[in-house]
């Protein structure tokens, strides 16, 4: 099943596969342009028609382009079998966890983008100084880094050392500024756009930042993070083998650090291991500056495949093996090594936290998409199609796992998408048959709650063994538990 967000993205993405127009921006916020993730799940909605599946599998595709690219990438960098080691450990690094398949608009489609910019460098820093590139190769980077920019600034961060190294390596005026306008000129071209985006979600990063708090905490998060047992801003329980991979991933950012700090003193490839360093750093400096209310351990995803980067190169290969497999005793070696740390790492992400149940469902007979599904039906039966949602996130499920069949709204008046509260309270208004809908762990409190409101005769019905809802509320119901009324919908 789907969370929140992503019936937001599912949503947009069923929107633009049935002709309206495409959205630059992620429903109800002016920043994190989700484009590619929209198009690329309208196409496979297209396709297979539009579900919760559906989405899942657009998005990890997604996710193996963007992979394919950074395989490919450090293939141009470095050789065969440097790159296979890097795919493979970035594929068993349990710090992404569930995250290639969670549509969450932007970081699924900013690791995509980040690994399509990092293979074009990797083509540009291996022809060094070559007067011949074509002027399209730096319109194209251009193009890559200004998208990269909108869809996910920590993302761009990351990126920027590499593209200061290939334009420092080549010092042509003429490219860096072909490479400039176009990115500029794609930054821009949002403010171009007639209409202006909804301002509905609109985080402070940095407000209630503490930098040095930030700081003492860094070694904390980056371990959570590489043993993937988290969720958002949560640190899970994780097991002893998700400890244990975590533990080795810190080593090997270590070390890998230490080989590339000794490769930016002595080693030929001292600008590339520069730019590793200064991209990891930047990322985690970055992150010092997010308060500590809206930090998420997502937010160090660009460090798992630098990490993976660090780690291949400093292990490196033979020259004779930049186009084929190291078969000799150290390759062999190198690959049984690495083999073993990606078993750990997929085996600790299928037995971890994030794909067990959660504690309150772990006893329902019914899958969370059943579930669901169950109460559309048991709405759908009972003539109901607009319903309001005592949970913020349980609203855009509804929407979208029915279709549209049923409009819910929650307690703000605007939400991400206005016209759906006016729906809602339009229906009220009506006469038209509405009802409450919650999450079944909440049944008891909300159940005390009518009590206190001399209301606890109201009839409830639960469905799918994870909802409940309540038919056809009064106005002073409504009211008390904390929904606004559109005005408009009461003009009318």
């Amino acid at each position: 099943m789907l969370d929140g967000d992503e019936a937001i993205l599912g949503l947009m993405a069923k929107h633009l596969s049935e002709g309206r127009p495409l959205e630059l921006f992620f429903y109800g916020q002016n920043f994190g342009v989700t484009i590619i993730e929209n198009i690329n799940a309208a196409l496979f909605f297209l396709v297979l028609g539009t579900s919760a599946t559906s989405l899942k599998v657009a998005t990890l595709s997604l996710w193996i382009v963007g992979w394919s690219f950074f395989l490919f990438g450090t293939r141009r960098l470095a050789g065969t079998s440097t790159a296979l080691i890097a795919g493979l450990l970035l594929l068993g690094c349990a710090a992404w966890a569930i995250w290639p398949t969670l549509a969450r608009g932007y970081h699924v489609g900013g690791f995509a983008l980040l690994q399509f910019c990092y293979w074009q460098f990797a083509g540009l820093y291996k022809t060094g100084a070559l007067p011949d590139t074509k002027p399209g190769s730096f319109a194209l980077l251009g193009i890559s880094t200004g998208l990269l920019f909108l869809t996910q600034k920590l993302w761009f961060v990351s990126f920027l050392p590499f593209l200061t190294v290939v334009l420092w390596q080549r010092k042509s005026r003429r490219e860096t500024l072909i490479l400039f306008v176009c990115a500029i000129a794609l930054i821009a071209l949002p403010q171009l756009i007639p209409g202006k985006p909804s301002q509905y979600w609109d985080p402070e990063y940095l407000q209630e930042m503490n930098p040095t708090l930030a700081l003492t905490l860094l070694p904390e998060r980056i371990w959570t993070f590489f043993s993937g047992a988290y969720s958002y801003s949560t640190r899970m329980d994780s097991n002893l083998l998700s400890k244990i991979t975590a533990s080795a991933w810190c080593l090997l950012l270590v070390i890998a650090g230490v080989a590339m700090l000794n490769r930016v003193r002595t080693g030929p490839e001292r600008m590339l291991a520069a730019a590793i360093i200064t991209s990891g750093l930047l990322v985690l400096g970055a992150t010092l500056f997010i308060g500590s209310p809206l930090f998420g351990y997502r937010y160090l995803l660009p460090l798992a495949s630098l990490t993976c980067l660090a780690v291949s190169l400093s292990i490196g290969t033979k020259p004779k093996y930049r186009r084929t497999f190291d078969l000799s005793p150290s390759g062999i070696t190198t690959m049984v090594l690495t083999l073993i740390l990606v078993a750990a790492g997929l085996l600790a992400t299928v037995t971890g936290p994030n794909f067990r149940a959660a504690p309150s469902f772990e006893r329902t007979k019914l899958s969370p998409q059943q579930s669901i599904d169950s109460l559309i039906h048991d709405l759908e039966a009972q003539g109901i199609h607009h319903v309001y949602s005592l949970d913020p996130m349980l609203q855009w499920n509804i929407i979208f796992s029915s279709r549209e069949s049923i409009v819910a709204r929650w307690s703000d008046p605007n939400d991400r998408r206005p016209e759906y509260p006016l729906q809602v309270d339009q229906a009220f208004f009506q006469g038209d048959d509405i009802a409450i809908v919650g999450m079944a762990a909440s049944l008891q409190s909300f159940t005390e709650f009518l009590r206190s409101q001399d209301m606890g005769g109201t009839t409830i019905y639960t469905s799918g063994d994870r909802y409940f809802w309540l038919p056809n509320p009064s106005r002073e119901l409504l009211q008390a538990t904390g929904f606004e009324l559109n005005p408009v919908a009461i003009n009318k």
